[in-house]
């Protein structure tokens, strides 16, 4: 996943959950993630793994944000700035989606 892009806008309520319908290769802290409707590989580095993980449809962004706090030894800003940039990459992709429901 790439650094460079924006984020796209999440709400502090949403809580975004990973599809399932994808082929996810762990390989030590990184995956690579098959994704047969597109034919797309996407690789995550730690960091993105450990986002792509904690997006099971109950944890809010921030939520994410606090865990990477505690095992990436990183302020909560940064964290955060993190969280959202890639939850965002991961809809952009199709790969994580979240319920309108759960926003409000």
């Amino acid at each position: 996943m790439t650094a460079t892009r924006t984020a796209i806008p999440i709400s502090e309520s949403a809580k975004p959950l990973r599809r399932t319908n994808v082929t996810v290769e762990e390989l030590d802290d990184e995956a690579l993630i098959y994704d047969s409707v597109t034919a797309d590989t996407h690789r995550l580095n730690r960091t993105a793994y450990f986002v792509w993980r904690a997006c099971d449809g109950r944890t809010t962004p921030r939520q994410i944000a606090e865990s990477l706090t505690k095992s990436f030894e990183v302020s909560l800003d940064e964290a955060t700035a993190h969280a959202e940039r890639i939850v965002g990459e991961f809809i952009e992709r199709g790969l994580v989606f979240v319920d309108p429901l759960s926003e409000g």
